[in-house]
């Protein structure tokens, strides 16, 4: 999921050759959180594949703002594939970014909350991305810190979320095609 996405962002698609097979021979049974139950329900839109049982099970709560984010991103795709649309178990707006959060997080909560922040905050979001980018092309999980190919498509979400261009996309093609 992570490679198509960023690659896809990107403008990279030409790679995708092989990935619909592979999605096909994934097993529909195993136990999946709302994270897998959101990365299956997109490779299966994206590449026009049957949508095999209901993306979401019972959520009756969303404890955290993965789950949250993911939640939205299904019931977002759910209605714009006019299938049944999903009623919110609880509102979206009220959740925080973590103290100790990283970039995950971070994308989580801008994903969640970007129209109801003011220019100078997704400014100061740009930088604090900007400086969890290596060397290497990759970024870490906070500014400092290795890079880890987990990390690169919520630095690029985050960035096309405020609208800021990534620095050098080059080097984070470089980095993802190198891991």
């Amino acid at each position: 999921y992570y490679a198509v996405r960023i690659l896809e962002i990107l403008g990279r698609e030409e790679v995708f050759k092989q990935t619909p097979s592979y999605i096909l021979q994934l097993n529909s049974g195993i136990r999946r959180g709302i994270k897998m139950a959101y990365a299956l329900f997109y490779l299966r839109r994206k590449f026009s594949l049957p949508l095999i049982d209901s993306p979401l099970s019972n959520t009756d709560r969303i404890h955290s703002l993965e789950e949250a984010y993911y939640w939205r991103k299904i019931a977002d795709g759910l209605n714009n594939a006019n299938l049944p649309s999903l009623k919110c178990p609880n509102d979206l707006h009220n959740l925080s970014l973590p103290t100790h959060f990283i970039i995950k997080d971070l994308h989580y909560y801008l994903a969640l909350k970007s129209d109801y922040l003011t220019s100078l905050e997704l400014a100061h979001w740009a930088r604090w991305v900007q400086a969890c980018q290596s060397p290497d092309g990759g970024f870490g999980f906070k500014p400092g810190t290795t890079s880890f190919m987990d990390n690169v498509l919520p630095a690029i979400e985050i960035y096309r979320l405020i609208g800021a261009p990534p620095a050098n996309p080059g080097k984070i093609i470089d980095f993802i095609l190198s891991c």
